[in-house]
């Protein structure tokens, strides 16, 4: 399959909230992140994660199925200690922390999974009451995800499971996005026709 560079943050703003960085179109249409825009033969990758492309391209393209959850974490992980993690941290008035973090440092060292965001209802490895941002993001991305992991965090801790909390969630974060100009389609203001090489970045 061929590299195709994208404008991640253009694609959550106009297209697909859950678009995180890389993807390629499942052929099976069940399968619960199929991204049906995404030309055969295509992956997908946000462009500013290309300095992780070799080992990203290589995490998305193994069947996880192949593996329990233990070995799939052992396959690409590293061995050793994250440098640095946390570039940024603020204390929110509920008292939640809010961290950004380098996400490449996460993915190499402790969840090759961990992509966008995440808190520690989701992830045993974030600190308690903690949410984190992943710091590579388009910063415009980031209040969008903080309002997406706050939401969802606080309708967990009420006793919502995951997938419940994450679907309020990303409606709660495509509202945030709508307000910030964004639009999706279906909305009533947004274009019948898109053209989908609009997302591609140039290497």
């Amino acid at each position: 399959m061929r590299v195709q560079y994208v404008d991640g943050y253009k694609i959550r703003q106009e297209l697909d909230v859950d678009f995180n960085i890389i993807h390629f179109r499942h052929t099976n249409p069940a399968f619960f992140i199929s991204k049906w825009y995404i030309p055969v033969g295509e992956i997908w990758l946000d462009y500013k994660f290309r300095a992780e492309e070799e080992f990203l391209v290589k995490m998305e393209t193994t069947p996880m199925q192949d593996f329990s959850r233990s070995a799939y974490v052992k396959k690409f992980i590293s061995r050793g200690k994250p440098k640095k993690l946390v570039n940024h941290e603020e204390k929110q008035p509920d008292g939640l922390t809010v961290q950004r973090v380098v996400g490449a440092q996460v993915r190499r060292y402790i969840d090759p999974q961990f992509v966008i965001g995440g808190h520690d209802l989701v992830y045993d490895y974030v600190p308690r009451r903690t949410v984190w941002i992943e710091q590579t993001l388009d910063k415009r991305d980031w209040p969008h995800i903080l309002k997406h992991e706050a939401y969802e965090r606080s309708l967990m801790e009420q006793g919502k499971p995951y997938d419940i909390a994450h679907d309020y969630a990303c409606a709660a974060e495509k509202e945030s996005r709508r307000a910030a100009g964004g639009g999706y389609i279906g909305d009533e203001d947004h274009s019948r026709q898109i053209d989908f090489s609009t997302f591609y970045v140039q290497s």
